[in-house]
């Protein structure tokens, strides 16, 4: 009984600080595109990041140390997410919305996959620096965030409002 309590113990030692770190980038992540009114809720990134590092650590750990065969599962956690990723992607009138939404969900499964394969440091520099560059060029190239400047409202919002009012107008 005392082996099984042992085992579990060092698996939760070895799990724990990589799941905590992986929340909290995530929760960085999800944080900063919160604090530029953008989709999707700082929850999503959360989840996203612990989900990522919970299926690569627990891999490596259920695998007892053995290598993960080729790389397949963080490739597939990446595809996965990707397909999450694009579904954020969205063409309206001649423009693309959603890009950097859709590449920071995909971020944010590369940051939770590196942490699950053990690797902080690497995690947590990418992380800050990434957000770095993208506060940089938010306020070196203003309007370019898809908010508008003079509201700070989102603009995929007014999109999303134009139909209906398209509708209305031809109703009337």
């Amino acid at each position: 009984m005392s082996h099984f309590f042992t085992q579990q113990l060092h698996y939760f030692l070895d799990f724990g600080p990589a799941f905590v770190l992986a929340v909290f980038l995530g929760g960085v992540i999800g944080w900063e595109r919160y604090r530029r009114h953008r989709a999707p809720t700082v929850t999503t990134f959360i989840i996203l990041a612990a989900a990522s590092c919970m299926a690569v650590k627990g891999a490596i750990i259920y695998m007892n140390g053995a290598q993960i065969s080729d790389w397949n599962l963080p490739a597939s956690v990446l595809t996965g997410t990707g397909f999450t990723g694009a579904a954020f992607i969205i063409w309206r009138e001649n423009s693309l919305e959603g890009v950097t939404t859709g590449m920071t969900v995909f971020f944010t499964a590369v940051v939770g996959v590196t942490v699950g394969l053990g690797l902080y440091s690497p995690a947590v520099f990418a992380t800050f620096f990434t957000l770095g560059a993208m506060a940089f060029a938010a306020k070196r190239w203003p309007g370019t965030d898809g908010v508008d400047d003079k509201t700070r409202r989102p603009r995929i919002l007014d999109l999303l409002k134009r139909p209906r009012q398209e509708r209305a107008e031809l109703e009337e």
